[in-house]
């Protein structure tokens, strides 16, 4: 069976439409969990109504503690050998369902991973999201090094887009210390299912929607963000020194490119003194987590990557947010033409 866990959070403008895409499943033989975490509006009793309608859905209120917990406390409720997590703001294609269950019961894979499609309104033939591998069908181990460089890149750490198989999860272990991680939550989960997974199914079929927010294009700085991917920074590290050093370098790339980001998102801010600060800072933890390697990381990358990030690293932080400010505003015009 196939477990689908839905953590809820003051998300009552959405729900309707969420669950509408689970009742609408083609195959309805599926278990559905929801955690609605500590919702003040009427959420929780959006999940109650829905609950009393499907002999198959489990509702648990808790107290509010971030969607990281509330996940992981539904995949651990979820008695379902597999286990797909769904955002309480998007949906799945009408047969999502239909399509994993025959993977499933031809190849059995540890872990299954699909592409989405992203937009303002539900569409699965808007932007296609890619799972970030090359090629559909099934990886066994021995394939497994595309899956392992794709993670420490941190372009395979949407837990949206894959379906788990349960056993392979690392559910008695305690999260605690992770309460509240917002930035890269996913991410540092995706490294352990990797390190545990043997077969990987790639299908390359939309069948999930995941709602871009109106407030995305006005993202900026917090100190946070990066608190919080150090905490998956030490957890990457940890796990690319087990899978050897060329996962290492790669690391390190996805490490570059994730303060790169950062510093796009830094470059909105207002006080330059503050700015000037926290470039300083995010250049500290490449220093860190990269070492030696650091500089020849950053001449790998894409030129856009590279120009920003030398420059932050010369200490010519007021130059590199002005050209992070203007690249952003390059890929906000060619994201508004493609549409």
């Amino acid at each position: 069976m196939i477990s689908v866990v839905v953590p809820v959070y003051n998300n009552e403008k959405y729900l309707n439409e969420c669950f509408e895409s689970l009742s609408q499943q083609t195959d309805q033989e599926f278990e559905i969990i929801l955690i609605d975490d500590g919702s003040t509006d009427s959420s929780g009793k959006i999940c109650d109504n829905f609950a009393s309608k499907k002999q198959t859905c489990k509702v648990s209120h808790t107290e509010n503690q971030g969607l990281l917990l509330a996940r992981r406390l539904g995949m651990a409720l979820a008695s379902g050998d597999y286990i797909l997590s769904l955002d309480s703001d998007d949906c799945l294609r009408p047969d999502t369902i239909e399509k994993l269950k025959a993977i499933i019961v031809k190849y059995n894979p540890d872990l299954i991973c699909f592409d989405f499609s992203r937009g303002l309104k539900k569409t699965f033939s808007g932007t296609i999201i890619p799972s970030g591998l090359s090629k559909p069908g099934l990886l066994d181990i021995r394939q497994f090094d595309e899956v392992r460089v794709i993670t420490c890149l941190g372009k395979f750490n949407n837990l949206a887009n894959k379906v788990i198989k349960k056993e392979i999860l690392d559910l008695n272990e305690d999260y605690s210390d992770y309460a509240g991680l917002m930035h890269g939550e996913d991410w540092l989960q995706t490294i352990i299912i990797v390190d545990r997974a043997k077969t990987v199914y790639y299908l390359n079929e939309p069948l999930y929607f995941y709602r871009e927010s109106p407030k995305s294009s006005t993202y900026t700085f917090k100190k946070k963000q990066l608190n919080d991917l150090m905490k998956v920074f030490e957890r990457l590290t940890c796990f690319s020194n087990i899978w050897g050093e060329k996962f290492q370098k790669f690391e390190h790339e996805g490490i570059c490119m994730h303060c790169f980001w950062l510093l796009q998102g830094l470059s909105k801010l207002p006080n330059w003194r503050k700015k000037v600060y926290m470039v300083e800072e995010i250049c500290d933890v490449m220093r860190l987590y990269c070492g030696h390697d650091l500089q020849a990381t950053v001449k790998k990358l894409r030129i856009d990557f590279r120009l920003v990030l030398e420059l932050a690293l010369s200490k010519k932080p007021v130059f590199a947010l002005i050209l992070a400010r203007l690249e952003l505003a390059i890929y906000k015009a060619i994201n508004m033409e493609s549409r």
